[in-house]
């Protein structure tokens, strides 16, 4: 399993995912917060499974493998083990790189959103404690006033410890007076009780460990507004007109401080926005929110029977995704996991990748494949199921590589052992994991006894160690 295939999957499925979230649940999909937090899930999960599917051992089975007549990938040269030739880094060698560099960019990424997120988290938990506990309010919730510019929020203490509390800015306080905030504490408190504050927390690191899929953050961006448009509705449940002409104000006032502390973001004095804020720098959703304040909407009707078929389709949806998921990371395990030790009591003298050239150490060229070195005659086994698709001598006319066995196995593996002694199968034969396949040699051009061990998987050379797990010994 490539890093390549995790990200495509990962990118497709979430993909899919906002599709049915973004159509199919019609006009309840604006203010249903659990729609967009069950379509969550279900793009969340699978991947995670992908991601653990890779390392699962491989499931045992009968397969039938089809016999390639094209063979012409092999015919790559191999240092120390296929004569030691000069040679510039390939295109396999290349995409070594360019895969490693991607990685290396998505862990940079993900390791400056975390660090910046989780900072942003301590930053809000010492605002707590510096809060002062001064408004009094009919709620059981601690409501507490801070003199910094940011937006009203609910503060759950996940992950940093600390009582649930309501904070209010002293700025807003003063500006909108003690009547106009009791619906902003009646809107922060329904976060507090549905958990939205826990959630939001759950979602944002999701959002950020997928960061390469813009579908994540799409989906955390219509879950905070639906949340939002829920609360709004459950703090104006018995209010008249005056009162949501007031809330309306209040929400506006709110805006002009998250406003203030975006500025302040950029001058390096901003607190991070909070998981479950009053406001949020998404005009377009505050003026849905206002919209909805001043016109009293109710939420859309959903029906028992609806919602449970809504609830099945996004159930059946998560299952899709995780046995695609876990067929997927299976099938590339089936290689990676539970294999056979090729070469018992083996050494690797030579990793794939590049390094100096043993009759030349002052050049530097790629090596294709793993050397395992071992006492002559030393069995060389097969590291799964397969079948035996080429036996040489001289392989592809060349002399340096000795005499060659070719196995090919499930997944598009084929896999290439050099330099062997005594052959113990012959071309067309089943083998099966952990059968002998042949004897440590020297034959081709070599500087010991060993094997030398190349693989591809469809026709693209890989390391053989990402896949066959004896050889990260």
């Amino acid at each position: 399993m490539t890093f390549i295939t995790l990200l495509t999957f990962a990118l497709v499925w979430t993909g899919l995912v906002w599709l049915s979230a973004r159509y199919l649940g019609g006009e309840t999909r604006s203010d249903w917060s659990a729609w967009w937090a069950l379509h969550l899930l279900a793009a969340v999960l699978p991947v995670t499974g992908l991601f653990a599917a890779s390392f699962l051992p491989a499931m045992p089975g009968g397969v039938t493998i089809a016999v390639p007549d094209d063979l012409s990938f092999l015919d790559a040269p191999v240092a120390d083990g296929a004569g030691g030739e000069a040679a510039v880094m390939p295109l396999a060698g290349l995409l070594d790189v360019a895969l490693v560099a991607i990685a290396a960019l998505y862990l940079a990424v993900a390791a400056v959103l975390l660090t910046t997120f989780f900072i942003g988290r301590i930053r809000l938990a010492l605002l707590v404690r510096r809060s002062c506990p001064v408004f009094v309010s009919d709620t059981d919730v601690p409501v507490l006033v801070c003199t910094e510019d940011i937006s009203p929020f609910a503060f759950s203490g996940i992950l940093v410890g600390g009582k649930p509390a309501i904070v209010l800015p002293a700025r807003l306080l003063e500006e909108v007076g003690e009547d106009a905030i009791e619906p902003v504490i009646a809107h922060e408190a329904a976060h507090l009780t549905r958990r939205d504050t826990d959630l939001a927390f759950l979602f944002s690191l999701a959002a950020i460990l997928l960061w390469p899929s813009p579908f994540i953050a799409m989906m955390v961006r219509r879950w905070r507004l639906s949340a939002e448009l829920q609360c709004d509705r459950a703090a104006l449940a018995r209010a008249d007109a005056s009162t949501r002409k007031a809330y309306a104000r209040t929400l506006l006032a709110a805006l002009r401080l998250t406003k203030l502390s975006a500025e302040n973001k950029k001058a390096g004095r901003a607190l991070p926005c909070p998981p479950a804020a009053f406001s949020t720098s998404q005009l377009k959703d505050e003026k849905m929110r206002i919209a909805n304040i001043m016109e009293g909407a109710a939420s859309a009707r959903k029906s028992p029977f609806a919602a449970a078929g809504l609830y099945m389709a996004v159930a059946c949806l998560s299952i899709v995704g995780i046995g695609a998921a876990v067929t997927l990371g299976t099938g590339a395990s089936a290689a990676s996991g539970a294999n056979a030790t090729i070469v018992e009591g083996g050494q690797i003298s030579s990793p794939y990748g590049m390094r100096s050239n043993p009759q030349d150490k002052a050049r530097k060229q790629h090596h294709h494949g793993v050397d395992v070195k071992a006492p002559m005659g030393t069995p060389v086994r097969a590291p799964a199921d397969g079948v035996i698709i080429d036996v040489s001598e001289t392989y592809k006319d060349k002399e340096t590589y000795g005499k060659v066995i070719v196995m090919q196995s499930a997944g598009g593996i084929t896999t290439a052992f050099a330099h062997l002694g005594d052959f113990n199968v012959a071309k067309g034969d089943s083998v099966t994991r952990g059968q002998k396949i042949a004897e440590i040699g020297m034959s081709g051009q070599t500087t010991g006894p060993h094997v030398h061990i190349e693989t591809y998987i469809d026709g693209e050379m890989v390391d053989p160690a990402t896949v066959w797990s004896s050889l990260n010994k």
